[in-house]
């Protein structure tokens, strides 16, 4: 994944394709409004939380704009009249939730109004997202951080030439691990993840503990050092 939102998938065995619960990867803090929406309604609407609508359409349309042929009738499980009325009606639910939406470029912003182009980019906390969730009924989870410290043996600083090539090591970790998965992180949580794990594996920098994700990147992550070599 490019960034820390924006990255939530559906719950979906192998025997239904239908999504039934959210289910945000590890690190996720944030995702856009739309996505937001989008995975709340769907879920619960493949969960019957909506009365079934019934669509008629004609088979054509003549010049004059009036149906010609013969008129059919398709059911739907109600989501694409309850994700329109979502979107509409989001400011108002932002409200009675408690939920701020921020523009991520311009933090200082304040002017949330629900607008469809705000939706595109505004985002919410996961906690946000998860009560919003709740109020149509669409199960919420978010993953817990995978221990790789003991799936790989909790490998320590010693075996590794410097605290760059052990920072590499871990990176590559979360990154297998996330392939694996099926979502994929940004440089910056990459470097935030290594920065968390390093302690736990007594890991250390020149100085003592490294305690700035900044650092991390610029001095083992960025660049040809590891990321360039990712497949993105």
């Amino acid at each position: 994944m490019a960034d820390n939102d924006d990255t939530a998938r559906p719950d979906t065995p192998q025997t239904d394709e239908r999504p039934t619960k959210i289910i945000v990867p590890f690190g996720v803090e944030r995702v856009r409004v739309n996505v937001a929406i989008e995975a709340a309604i769907a879920v619960a609407a493949n969960r019957g939380q909506f009365p079934p609508a019934v669509d008629f359409y004609a088979q054509d349309v003549g010049d004059d704009g009036e149906p010609v042929g013969e008129i059919l009738m398709a059911k739907s499980n109600g989501a694409g009249l309850a994700l329109h009325r979502a979107k509409v009606g989001f400011a108002d639910a932002c409200k009675k939730l408690g939920i701020t939406p921020r523009d991520p470029y311009n933090p200082l912003a304040d002017d949330y109004s629900g607008t469809a182009q705000q939706n595109i980019y505004y985002t919410i906390t996961v906690d946000e997202w998860a009560r919003y969730a709740a109020a149509y009924g669409a199960p919420f989870e978010v993953e817990s951080q995978p221990d790789i410290t003991q799936a790989s043996g909790g490998k320590a600083q010693a075996e590794y030439a410097t605290w760059q090539d052990a920072a590499r090591a871990i990176a590559d970790e979360f990154y297998d691990h996330d392939t694996k998965e099926k979502t994929r992180d940004s440089l910056k949580g990459y470097s935030k993840r290594v920065m968390d794990e390093m302690p736990r594996r007594d890991i250390r920098g020149p100085q003592g503990r490294i305690d700035n994700p900044a650092t991390v990147q610029r001095e083992a992550l960025q660049g040809e050092k590891w990321w360039a070599k990712k497949p993105k």
